[in-house]
C-alpha cells in the first residue's frame, strides 16, 4: 500500500486511509490544532494543569499564546486530560443506556479540557509509538470491545458518533 498523501509505503491506517508515519503524525497534529482553535477550550492567560506526557507534548507544540502551568489541579483554571474519541463514545453509550438519561449529563465541565476528542485511541497510540511518548491506553471494557467490532465493519463510525455527541451537547 502507498500513503494517500505522499505515495511513500504506508504501514498505518487512520480510519480507512492508508498512511505513512509522517503523514499520520501531520494529520493528528492538524486535527488537534483545529479542535483547540475552534473550540477555544484553552485561552490566553489560562492556568492549566497538564495530566500526561502526551498532553504536554501537544500543548508545547500547538499553543503559541501565553498560558501559566501550575503543579496542582486545585490551582488550575483548566485540567488537560488525554481523553480520546473512544472515551467520549463509551461514556455516551454508557450514559445513553441509563433509564434516567438526560442531555445535560453530556455537558462538559468547563474545567476539564479533553485534548484528543477528535482522535481515536488507536491513532493516538500509533502517534505515541512513532514519537516515543508515554501514553497509558484505556482498559478494555465490554463496551470498548463492542465499539471496536463496529469500527472494523464501519471505520468512520466513531467519528460520526463523536460528531453526533458534539451536536447533542450543544442542545
Amino acid at each position: 500500500m502507498k500513503c494517500i498523501h505522499c505515495s511513500k509505503p504506508a504501514k498505518l491506517k487512520f480510519t480507512d486511509k492508508h498512511l505513512c508515519a509522517k503523514c499520520l503524525c501531520k494529520i493528528i497534529e492538524k486535527r488537534i490544532r483545529k479542535y483547540l482553535r475552534l473550540s477555544k477550550v484553552i485561552t490566553k492567560g489560562d492556568k492549566i494543569y497538564i495530566d500526561s506526557d502526551v498532553c504536554k507534548y501537544f500543548i508545547d507544540k500547538i499553543i503559541s499564546f501565553p498560558i501559566e502551568r501550575v503543579k496542582s489541579k486545585n490551582k488550575a483554571d483548566k485540567v488537560v486530560v488525554p481523553w480520546t474519541l473512544d472515551h467520549e463514545c463509551i461514556m455516551f453509550l454508557d450514559k445513553f443506556g441509563e433509564k434516567n438519561f438526560k442531555l445535560d449529563m453530556l455537558k462538559n465541565k468547563k474545567k476539564i479540557v479533553k485534548l484528543f476528542l477528535t482522535i481515536d485511541e488507536a491513532s493516538l497510540i500509533e502517534f505515541c509509538k512513532i514519537n516515543k511518548i508515554k501514553y497509558e491506553p484505556m482498559k478494555k471494557s465490554k463496551m470498548k470491545k463492542e465499539l471496536d467490532k463496529l469500527v472494523e465493519k464501519y471505520p468512520e463510525m466513531k467519528y460520526s458518533l463523536g460528531k453526533s455527541i458534539g451536536i447533542l451537547k450543544k442542545l
